[in-house]
């Protein structure tokens, strides 16, 4: 059986923009229940204890880089348009 967390609750109650919580959603949706390690043994379902964990230390960082003056609107890494290369670049 695997087990499911209700992460919205927390990120209802976290006070985040709304594009980062949508997309915050998404990747908790898709990748939340998956094992980190890749020496990992068993193929039981994650507990639930570590998916809350997991939630609540992302949420906290994105809460904290926030009141520091890092006005993140994604999870995502993106650059201002003023430093991005020009197409075809690398």
């Amino acid at each position: 059986m695997k087990i499911q967390l209700n992460f919205s609750t927390l990120l209802d109650n976290a006070r985040l923009p709304q594009r980062l919580t949508k997309e915050l959603t998404e990747l908790f949706q898709h990748h939340l229940s998956k094992a980190h390690s890749k020496t990992r043994v068993t193929s039981n379902a994650i507990s639930i204890k570590t998916l809350t964990y997991r939630v609540r230390h992302l949420i906290a960082g994105f809460r904290e880089l926030r009141k520091g003056g890092f006005a993140l609107q994604s999870p995502w890494n993106e650059l201002p348009p003023k430093f991005r290369l020009p197409a075809g670049r690398v």
